[in-house]
């Protein structure tokens, strides 16, 4: 399942992997990723979102490197749902129509 949302780019920056012990005293790893931080306007409130992707998706990192603070873009979702969350991944990234 896919889907996709209108955003304003605030920025880009890699995730190191690692682990951490949660709650229940489980080890949870996680790898690499690359993290965007984007703005989304919700119901007249402008609400701050993060979604990590795949660090070896070199193609989408490209995409987000060189844009420019602030510029409205079109951001691409697969929809992973699992046994206890539902999670959004961006895989594809353009940018918004100009007036």
């Amino acid at each position: 399942m896919q889907c996709e949302g209108n955003f304003v780019f605030k920025g880009i920056e890699e995730r190191k992997g690692g682990e951490f012990t949660n709650e229940r005293g489980q080890v949870i790893k996680f790898d690499p990723a690359f993290k965007i931080t984007l703005d989304e306007i919700n119901n007249g409130k402008v609400e701050t979102r993060t979604f990590t992707f795949p660090k070896n998706n070199t193609e989408l990192y490209d995409k987000f490197k060189d844009l420019k603070l602030y510029s409205e873009i079109i951001v691409a979702f697969d929809v992973v749902i699992s046994r206890s969350n539902v999670k959004l991944v961006p895989f594809d990234m353009v940018y918004e129509k100009e007036d």
